[in-house]
């Protein structure tokens, strides 16, 4: 056995993850929904990850790469609301998202008789799809080699799936304003309205 110092280890290590850091991130980026979501979650543990790995980790919360083309976010918007009152309202669309995660992507826009610039969250094609199968995936390769871990799995992802259910999240972000705006952090914190209607 060789017998290194800590320093000796310490830049060994570094070498293995200037290898193996690009390698991980392209197949993160490629695989996308469950493997942005850890991403997610791992990059808040500056403590615990290389600073190599955090570096491309931190873009997962609001910066990963988007998958939907050009155009693509705004026909998704276009057909969900094909028959009903907000069908032709949209009057100005911004294609460059403000913000790309695991599932999704937010856009600027307005609608026609309103100078209010709305956030929209758009999900991807195929991502709860692509995110069940993951996960399904995963839980099966795990109930053969450690079942112990098939259980808190099927938390994470009863969890995650609430996700996909963007109305909801809209409703809880109404609850949650009108709690911060009777509390006594009104005048620090500002959540913006959702348009529920329009989810």
């Amino acid at each position: 056995a060789v017998s290194l110092s800590d320093e000796e280890a310490n830049e060994r290590y570094e070498k293995l993850h200037e290898y193996f850091s690009p390698i991980i991130e392209k197949q993160v980026w490629e695989q996308r929904g469950f493997y942005i979501k850890h991403a997610q979650f791992l990059s808040t543990r500056d403590d615990f990850f290389p600073t190599r790995y955090l570096a491309w980790m931190k873009k997962a919360q609001d910066r990963a790469p988007t998958v939907m083309k050009k155009g693509e976010a705004l026909e998704i918007v276009k057909k969900s609301l094909r028959g009903t009152e907000y069908e032709d309202t949209i009057e100005f669309w911004d294609e460059t998202p403000i913000g790309v995660a695991s599932i999704g992507a937010v856009y600027r826009c307005r609608l026609r008789g309103d100078d209010t610039t709305y956030a929209v969250k758009v999900q991807a094609p195929e991502a709860e799809n692509r995110f069940r199968n993951d996960v399904n995936t995963m839980i099966f390769f795990l109930r053969l080699f450690q079942p112990q871990h098939v259980a808190p799995l099927k938390e994470v992802q009863r969890n995650f799936m609430n996700e996909f259910d963007y109305r909801t999240e809209a409703e809880n972000l109404r609850a949650v304003k009108r709690l911060i705006e009777e509390g006594k952090f009104a005048d620090r914190v500002k959540i913006p309205e959702p348009k529920v209607e329009l989810c």
